[in-house]
């Protein structure tokens, strides 16, 4: 059986340069409202964009735990929630996801 990074799939890289985080990973106004209308936490708005932003450039749904922390900090600091990031730990097992 091959290796993850023998096959087709696309994954995330631990090393996203600033042009990938720029194009890729900038949430849009209308993805930040968005997120307000779909999510009443801070915490959840921000784990909201980030399986948004991934799924875009992924094409698949990730675990948080797993998204780089230099992506989620981007995408904290783009759409105005660093201080949710903190409260990111357990995102994946609640009911919010």
């Amino acid at each position: 059986m091959p290796a993850v990074h023998e096959t087709a799939y696309p994954r995330l890289k631990e090393a996203v340069t600033p042009t990938d985080l720029a194009e890729v990973y900038t949430p849009t106004g209308k993805e930040i409202a968005l997120a307000i209308d779909t999510s009443p936490r801070r915490e959840a708005r921000l784990g909201f964009l980030i399986l948004l932003k991934t799924f875009q450039r992924l094409g698949y749904f990730v675990q948080i735990a797993d998204v780089p922390a230099g992506i989620v900090t981007h995408i904290g600091a783009t759409s105005g929630l660093t201080d949710a990031a903190d409260d990111l730990a357990g995102y994946d097992d609640t009911t919010y996801r």
